[in-house]
């Protein structure tokens, strides 16, 4: 029995090993830019895709020049918040206090503010 699984272990590892092997180096270069770039775009996708950025978009851009106050609650859904016992308001509040500033840095680090030139001025 324990040789059958070394057998099929073997087997397996061999298949990882010659998993991302391409006969020609230009080809596998091609694979790992291409895997690399899909990454890439798959991340930029997950954030803008996000049910609340344009929401903190929206906090961002109305509070440009000012203190913007208790951003999270101006996210929040409200109805969902006050379903949730006490554990699950603290999770709640720690992952979209974590989602909020992942997305508030992306959003500052690309420009995508849309902001008036009153706000610009002040």
């Amino acid at each position: 029995m324990s040789t059958t699984l070394k057998q099929l272990a073997k087997r397996a590892r061999s298949r990882l090993i010659t998993a991302g092997e391409c006969s020609k180096p230009d080809e596998k270069t091609a694979y790992l830019t291409a895997t690399t770039s899909y990454m890439v775009v798959a991340s930029k996708r997950n954030i803008e895709d996000d049910p609340i950025y344009y929401k903190v978009k929206k906090v961002l851009e109305k509070g440009y020049n000012d203190i913007i106050l208790n951003p999270i609650s101006q996210i929040m859904d409200n109805k969902y918040y006050a379903t949730l016992s006490a554990n699950e308001k603290e999770r709640y509040i720690l992952k979209l206090s974590k989602k909020y500033n992942t997305i508030k840095d992306y959003i500052l680090s690309n420009n995508l503010l849309n902001v008036t030139e009153d706000q610009a001025e002040n």
